[in-house]
């Protein structure tokens, strides 16, 4: 599983707005290759693709990395978007959030359920 990209969004805002497609470009190239290099590092693993918990800006460059993989004949790499636990504590507990306005024990246990259940779905056990 990869969960990453979530911090480095406030790098991305960071930039004029004019800069900002070359970097989504180059976090799309850059997310495509580490899928690579762990498709040759684990050949028959399942490649889940998890982001969302604390926030989704990067969501369209991230997951065009995912699609392009698959475009090529990954047919074992997958995008799970994972609930905002703001979401969660909006709807469901007052506990999803934790300090620093970082997911809580409620937002970890729906992220897990929510990756158990992708994994199932693949057959991994």
């Amino acid at each position: 599983m990869i969960n990453l990209g979530t911090n480095d969004a406030s790098a991305l805002n960071a930039l004029a707005p004019t800069d900002r497609p070359a970097m989504q470009a180059e976090i799309t190239h850059c997310a495509l290759s580490l899928i690579r290099q762990v498709r040759g590092h684990a050949p028959h693993a399942v490649i889940l693709w998890a982001y969302g918990m604390c926030g989704d800006p990067l969501k369209d460059c991230l997951r065009a990395a995912v699609e392009q993989a698959q475009a090529e004949g990954d047919e074992r790499v997958a995008w799970l978007a994972l609930e905002n636990p703001k979401g969660l504590a909006s709807r469901r507990c007052d506990d999803a959030m934790g300090s620093r306005n970082h997911p809580g024990r409620k937002a970890h246990q729906s992220a897990a359920k929510q990756i158990a259940d992708a994994l199932i779905r693949w057959g991994v056990s």
